[in-house]
């Protein structure tokens, strides 16, 4: 059984992360989705927040049995040897996602020889989507329909409003 770790801060889960669960779903017999403690970044939601919305988020999209959602804190290498897979699943929008990543997965390669990561091209419209501009989109009031998945539309919205208000 090939099993994949998709990994990220998802603060919050967009409909580009929704594709990209979906179709890396396809690519590997079991899928972990694992929202990083994220101490590099300033997140919005909480940890636990970011869990369940991705959990609703990938029920979408995927079968129960099909994957599961972690929380971690520390080296994505160590989490991969923990979980008894090498593959890490990354989604590029652009250029700069792709130097970033590239960096991050050569590093990893050169702690972990085994480490893999497959980067899938996020396509159409999902490629301008990212957790920043859909909360700046929320805060002036914007329409969010093809921006948010379905399940967590109204948590999202209600936590960013009263964040801000």
């Amino acid at each position: 059984m090939q099993k994949a770790i998709f990994p990220g801060t998802f603060d919050p889960p967009t409909v580009g992360h929704q594709d990209l669960i979906r179709r890396a779903g396809k690519l590997s017999d079991f899928l972990y989705l694992s929202v990083a403690q994220a101490h590099h970044k300033k997140t919005l939601f909480t940890l636990e927040e970011r869990k369940k919305m991705l959990e609703l988020t990938a029920a979408e999209v995927l079968e129960k049995n099909k994957f599961t959602v972690i929380t971690f804190d520390g080296l994505l290498i160590d989490l991969c040897r923990k979980l008894q897979t090498n593959v890490v699943i990354r989604g590029l929008r652009d250029s700069r996602d792709f130097e970033y990543e590239r960096r991050i997965g050569g590093v990893n390669q050169i702690m972990f020889e085994e480490f893999e990561t497959v980067y899938l091209q996020s396509y159409g419209n999902t490629a301008s989507i990212s957790s920043e501009i859909l909360r700046e989109v929320i805060k002036l009031n914007g329409n969010t329909e093809k921006l948010l998945p379905k399940s967590i539309t109204d948590f999202v919205r209600e936590k960013i409003i009263n964040k801000t208000a």
